[in-house]
């Protein structure tokens, strides 16, 4: 697990990216991608859309999870 708070985290860039240098905070969103549950994978898509726009959005429409993809395709829309 990355981190047993993650639904408390912020989906703005917030405190983080004050705290931590911009590539270990690029890092760490695409690590979350990446992750086992897709609540969690989907939790990082949405904060990387905000942190860094539709860019993330391409890799969450092949995501394993149906949910997900689903998401993706409505936020590819609106960009």
């Amino acid at each position: 697990m990355l981190c047993p708070s993650i639904r408390q985290w912020p989906t703005s860039s917030g405190p983080f990216t004050e705290e931590m240098p911009p590539t270990e905070v690029r890092e760490m969103v695409e690590q979350g991608t990446q992750a086992s549950a897709f609540q969690t994978r989907l939790r990082f898509y949405q904060l990387g859309l905000k942190l860094y726009g539709p860019e993330l959005i391409r890799p969450a429409l092949e995501d394993r999870s149906s949910k997900v993809r689903k998401w993706a395709g409505k936020q590819s829309q609106k960009e």
